[in-house]
């Protein structure tokens, strides 16, 4: 039979290891993570939540007809895609802040020169969650592994 000090144990031991298990949960679920920001730029959603716009007057931030001549897939006047090498979808990764409360999504891919200017139009709404897909984050993917993880001690 279980003690209340035996539970109290337990309490303590989840208690001082449920960031622990917050990061482990990030790094198992970090394609989920990566998929929910991509899938934002796929809609041209930047992670205010509104469209993406690029505030540089050299990139328009939209196709041009000559792009769509060159490249039929790339329709003039839609918004860039990102997806034409994947140079910046192959560079997200997921991290967790030092004291293991915030997830950290950011890339690598964004290069220097031309590249770095061209991103830095953004003003850094390309990497980042929406409200919106925080809540999944937090809800539908990182709430059930601590669950799991609560209910196999407690």
């Amino acid at each position: 039979m279980i003690t209340i000090n035996d539970y109290l144990r337990k309490v303590q031991f989840v208690r001082d290891n449920i960031l622990n298990e917050t990061e482990n949960s990030v790094a198992r679920n970090e394609n989920k993570i990566i998929n929910l920001n991509v899938n934002q730029i796929e809609s041209s959603k930047g992670a205010d939540g509104l469209m993406l716009k690029n505030k540089s007057s050299v990139f328009s931030g939209v196709y041009s007809l000559a792009t769509q001549m060159i490249n039929p897939l790339k329709i003039a006047s839609d918004p860039y895609n990102f997806f034409d090498t994947g140079d910046f979808l192959g560079s997200f990764q997921v991290d967790m802040s030092s004291d293991l409360t915030k997830v950290l999504i950011t890339n690598t891919g964004t290069g220097s020169g031309d590249k770095k200017a061209f991103f830095d139009g953004y003003q850094n709404k390309l990497i980042g969650l929406t409200k919106e897909n925080a809540f999944k984050l937090n809800y539908e993917i990182i709430k059930p592994d601590l669950d799991n993880f609560i209910k196999k001690y407690l």
